[in-house]
């Protein structure tokens, strides 16, 4: 698991970049212990979270149909890309391929593709609502809000 520097996110595996803000990440040394998140305060398990100051932090789900699988994601501010979408697809890129924010209560999506390769018909940033279908590259998700 690597720790992002900047904006202190655990990634599982090592990937080269962190899936939530997308800044580069380094590799752990050998043998060394995964510093602590959040100043050593305790790290709880995604399914216990239950919210601080009774408001829940943002939730979706990708959906690839085709292979009936679904990729959870949390938080108000989510950079989607290779590593967090899809590892084996070329077509998605690897440093920052999407962006998805919560703000006043709705999802928008955000284009960061150098090819403008993300399909919501999307042009700058847009909202976007539980049922729609993203297109990342060749890969056809449908968006399942939790919020």
């Amino acid at each position: 698991m690597s720790r992002c520097e900047n904006c202190g996110y655990e990634a599982p595996g090592a990937p080269e970049r962190c899936p939530k803000c997308g800044a580069r990440l380094s590799a752990p040394e050998a043998g060394s212990p995964p510093p602590p998140v959040g100043g050593g305060r305790k790290t709880i398990a995604i399914a216990d979270f239950q919210g601080i100051g009774g408001s829940a932090t943002p939730r979706f789900e990708l959906v690839l149909e085709k292979q009936q699988r679904t990729l959870a994601f949390e938080g108000s501010d989510v950079l989607l890309n290779r590593d967090n979408v899809d590892k084996d697809n070329p077509s998605i890129s690897g440093a920052a391929h999407a962006r998805l924010t919560f703000e006043n209560g709705r999802w928008q999506i955000t284009d960061l593709s150098s090819n403008g390769a993300t399909f919501v018909q999307v042009n700058g940033t847009v909202p976007i609502q539980d049922g729609d279908l993203v297109i990342l590259g060749q890969t056809v998700f449908r968006f399942k809000s939790e919020t």
